[in-house]
């Protein structure tokens, strides 16, 4: 059984910050590659019976393979994100909108999601305790990453352009 990588989109998040979404299932897509694998992917498959955006690999997924995959959003997009947010304090008003919107998206959709963190489906019951370490690190990215990386960096560029 292959893994699928799915960002649903019915939570608005997902549509809300599409840019961010499409850079997700890419850093999905190159952590792949990378370990030889080739990738089908569908942006923003809305018509089918499951809505979202998704990363098929052509064969089952070792481990080692799964954890980069399920980290590469979080490696790749955050130092992205950071730079772009660095280029929004350096900018003028108009500009400043675009940039700092497309920091939030890469921020909103860098940190791995329930899906890229959960076990993989051809995981069986003798790895519980990887499944219980995927659950820990599920609660530090989302914790973490949303309650800090993403506001300091948000107060950052509203700082640098005098709005705070």
């Amino acid at each position: 059984m292959t893994a699928s990588v799915w960002t649903r989109l019915d939570n608005g998040l997902s549509v809300l910050f599409f840019p961010g979404t499409v850079a997700h299932e890419y850093a999905h897509a190159l952590a792949f590659e990378a370990r030889g694998y080739t990738v089908e992917m569908t942006l923003f498959d809305l018509f089918a019976d499951r809505r979202g955006s998704y990363v098929r690999p052509d064969r089952p997924v070792d481990p080692t393979t799964w954890i980069l995959m399920a980290l590469a959003p979080w490696i790749l997009l955050t130092p992205l994100a950071v730079a772009l947010a660095w280029v929004t304090t350096q900018v003028p008003f108009p500009v400043w909108l675009l940039t700092a919107y497309l920091t939030v998206a890469l921020l909103a959709q860098a940190a791995p999601s329930d899906t890229d963190l959960s076990p993989p489906p051809h995981a069986t019951p003798e790895s519980a305790v990887g499944r219980r370490g995927l659950q820990a690190a599920r609660w530090l990215f989302d914790w973490g990453h949303s309650f800090v990386v993403v506001p300091v960096v948000i107060f950052w560029m509203l700082r640098a352009q005098g709005v705070l």
